[in-house]
């Protein structure tokens, strides 16, 4: 509910959701009880969606993105969910259509494919009017994160096309705040999670470890840099004291040379969320990995704004 929290924020009234994961409804529910939530995308009807002014289109990521290896597209059963959306946009035929995702959805590997699907948006009566890749710390997130954001008009609305500018105030932080540290992690752990990487055969994890572990000098390059945070990607994307290192999205942060994990807050701070704002989803584990790997709440916020404006003339 990033997405939602953002343009919430900007004004906006969240009046259905498509959520299939359990905890995450659950949340969705507590900050959206007026709402209608619906779990499976596949099955909902647009006569379901309570005639939104604006479709938000946001499907699962890792189908496209560079971080995984094996991205298949809309070969993929979740890739796939595309459609599903695009046949929601002509049954509901909302004022503005507006899809989020990883840039490498239009990458070679798979411009041809999602570029003919998106086409049909067109054909349905629309008028693209964005087309961004917006970084998250360019925003107030101390985390470099860029994500694609498409948005289409529906053609019988006007467009003055000098409103278009997304921007917000960039972040720079070079320490980590001592909030955000969770438990230790001992020697024995950190060793085991090296072999894991070295198992997996990615490319330079096996340095990153080390570097942890104190076997190997921390790279002079990380030093004095903003955090970069990659939630749970394949691939090693920290600069400064920060690096994720596995798929589950442990953050790691070396304080007073100790190793420690990122708290749940630490994570809701990273994608713009308020402390607690997870806790009705559950677990330590489920509210982390429900913070995200995508879209972070001010860009959200920063992109409603613009659809206010949009949407207002």
């Amino acid at each position: 509910g990033l997405g939602s929290r953002g343009f919430s924020l900007a004004g906006a009234e969240c009046v259905s959701t498509v959520e299939l994961t359990s905890g995450r409804r659950r949340c969705l529910k507590h900050h959206y009880p007026e709402a209608k939530h619906l779990v499976d995308l596949r099955e909902v009807s647009g006569a379901q969606l309570c005639q939104p002014d604006v479709l938000f289109l946001t499907t699962p990521c890792p189908s496209f993105s560079v971080g995984n290896r094996s991205a298949s597209g809309l070969d993929d059963d979740r890739g796939i969910l595309l459609l599903q959306g695009i046949r929601l946009v002509e049954e509901v035929q909302p004022k503005m259509v507006v899809l989020e995702n990883v840039p490498a959805m239009l990458f070679a590997r798979h411009e041809q494919d999602v570029g003919t699907c998106l086409e049909l948006i067109p054909s349905l009566g629309y008028n693209l009017v964005l087309h961004e890749t917006l970084d998250a710390r360019r925003f107030g997130i101390a985390q470099s994160r860029k994500r694609l954001f498409l948005a289409w008009l529906r053609n019988d609305l006007p467009f003055n096309h000098a409103l278009l500018q997304i921007s917000g105030a960039s972040a720079h932080l070079n320490s980590v705040p001592s909030t955000w540290l969770g438990p230790t992690m001992s020697r024995a752990a950190l060793l085991l999670l090296r072999d894991r990487i070295n198992r997996h055969g990615k490319p330079g994890f096996s340095h990153l470890a080390d570097a942890f572990i104190g076997d190997a000098p921390e790279p002079k390059n990380w030093q004095g840099k903003p955090i970069f945070h990659c939630n749970h990607s394949n691939s090693a994307f920290g600069i400064g004291s920060m690096v994720t290192l596995t798929k589950t999205g442990r953050g790691l942060v070396r304080f007073n040379g100790k190793v420690h994990q990122l708290t749940v807050e630490a994570w809701e701070e990273l994608m713009g969320l308020p402390p607690g704002f997870t806790a009705p989803i559950g677990s330590h584990a489920q509210r982390r990995e429900a913070c995200g790997d995508g879209i972070v709440v001010p860009v959200a916020r920063a992109v409603g704004n613009w659809i206010h404006e949009v949407l207002a003339n």
